[in-house]
């Protein structure tokens, strides 16, 4: 997976947030949090041969691409409006059903018409700065960080030679975590996008509306 110039740009936000952290690390409070949240991952559009690999114009397909997430990890708020996480994140499985006739470059597949069906678990790290705004017992935020990702795909081809399964593909990745941080007390609400590719060209990203709780360590 290329990380773009955004991504970049977001992870380097990220690093200071987290480098300023540990400047004032003496006086940090300590958490853990757990929280548990909706996914969808996104399509890459744009191929040669049509919207994406598995999704050729004309031909029939399907996505399950809605997932259930969970997600653990330890922070350290060393101000209030300044925190920094570690978090272990579940994002579930995606997966994708279709037909197609051309090679990803736009040119016949002389095995095709062909179909098949791919799957793939999406799990992960991330190392994010966070920083808020405090109205109260309420805050909204920004956070940009790291998302170290691994993945599996297994798919199952169905051409004019037959069917042929594919071993699972590992795959892994650095990509940019990005989010808005809407805060009450130890309780949050975050949108987050993951950039992850758990199969090169049909996936590039993924959305996630998580609830998080904070349990501090006094």
């Amino acid at each position: 997976m290329n990380i773009t110039e955004t991504q970049k740009s977001w992870i380097i936000i990220g690093a200071v947030v987290l480098a300023s952290c540990l400047a004032s690390a003496a006086k940090a409070e300590t958490y853990i949090l757990a929280g548990v949240g909706q996914g969808k991952a996104q399509l890459a559009y744009g191929t040669a041969a049509g919207d994406v690999a598995w999704q050729q114009k004309g031909f029939p397909h399907s996505e399950s691409l809605k997932t259930t997430t969970f997600h653990l990890g330890m922070g350290y708020q060393f101000k209030p409006w300044l925190s920094g996480e570690a978090t272990y994140h579940d994002l579930g499985r995606v997966s994708q059903k279709g037909e197609w006739l051309y090679h990803d470059d736009g040119t016949i597949n002389s095995s095709c018409p062909c179909y098949g069906e791919g799957s793939a678990p999406v799990k992960g790290w991330t190392l994010a700065g966070i920083v808020r705004y405090p109205i109260g017992n309420f805050s909204v935020g920004l956070e940009a960080g790291m998302f170290k990702w691994q993945s599996s795909w297994r798919e199952t081809i169905h051409d004019k030679n037959g069917i042929s399964y594919h071993d699972p593909v590992k795959t892994s990745g650095v990509g940019a975590l990005t989010g808005v941080v809407i805060g009450y007390k130890s309780f949050d609400l975050r949108y987050e996008t993951f950039h992850v590719e758990p199969r090169d060209g049909i996936f590039d990203r993924m959305n996630v509306l998580r609830a998080s709780y904070r349990l501090y360590f006094k």
